[in-house]
């Protein structure tokens, strides 16, 4: 039997999105966004703290 036409399916572009999936992502990286406009850094005395002794923070 001789193949007539491509095997390519647009089955999964034809599903239907279900509803408010857009939305619920826009929430998501809207959350996301405020959180980060307010980031703060920990200040120098902090850093110091943290960075000056980094391998102690992971066991080998």
């Amino acid at each position: 039997m001789q193949q007539v036409r491509g095997t390519y399916s647009d089955f999964m572009e034809r599903l239907a999105r279900p509803a408010g999936a857009d939305h619920f992502a826009q929430q998501i990286a809207a959350i996301y966004n405020g959180f980060a406009e307010r980031q703060e850094r920990l200040g120098a005395e902090f850093e110091a703290a943290i960075f000056s002794d980094l391998e102690s923070l992971y066991e080998v």
